[in-house]
């Protein structure tokens, strides 16, 4: 499973015929990233990212942590993202950073969740 959750949720979404929840939403973004985040949102969405979740997870319990694997901890990250559980986003995108620094894009996704992050303690602190 080399492909992100973005790409994956995306392939799910045309398979099952759950566009009709992108098309309804095209009112407020015509992006297709953006399609897809609330898309996620959706109880649909939710199943599919919980189930591959739990497919990145049995994966890597298979393997060690090396340089090669360091993608599926992104993957765990960003698709922990987009369920909306933060923190253990943060960890994983942290920690996939940390195996191999060189993938830009990964400290893009963990720039992304600490803006979030961010924000979300800035308004709890304000409360």
């Amino acid at each position: 499973m080399d492909s992100d959750p973005l790409t994956l949720l995306a392939r799910w979404s045309r398979n099952n015929n759950s566009n009709n929840n992108c098309e309804r939403n095209k009112e407020f973004s015509s992006d297709p990233r953006s399609l897809l985040r609330i898309l996620a949102k959706t109880d649909e969405g939710k199943t599919f990212l919980k189930q591959l979740l739990h497919q990145y997870k049995s994966q890597l319990h298979k393997q060690q942590v090396n340089y090669f694997n360091a993608s599926l901890y992104a993957n765990i990250g960003v698709t922990y993202e987009l369920l909306g559980e933060f923190n253990s986003a943060h960890k994983y995108v942290n920690q996939a950073i940390e195996i191999n620094p060189n993938v830009n894009s990964w400290r893009i996704d963990l720039y992304r969740i600490e803006q979030i992050l961010n924000s979300t303690k800035s308004r709890s602190d304000f409360l």
